[in-house]
């Protein structure tokens, strides 16, 4: 989350984008929703300080969609 504050969610992501990309014929995406900002998730067992926010988590989303990403899921923990 540190990484995303200091530098912004547009580079942090197309740096991973880039990264998980490269030489791979197709990608698929995951994440708990432990790491959003708890107003997002008041349901989520585990909530951590500073979490992701709702609009942050689907700019994720879409950004990974247009890279092409196979899948996309959001899990709830618990």
């Amino acid at each position: 989350m540190e990484e995303f504050c200091e530098r912004g969610l547009k580079p942090v992501m197309q740096e991973a984008i880039e990264r998980v990309t490269d030489g791979t014929d197709r990608v698929c995406c995951t994440f708990d929703t432990d790491v959003l900002d708890h107003a997002a998730a008041l349901a989520t067992q585990f909530p951590g300080p500073l979490g992701l926010p709702a609009y942050d988590a689907m700019r994720l989303v879409q950004g990974f969609a247009q890279a092409g990403a196979g899948a996309f899921m959001a899990r709830r923990s618990g």
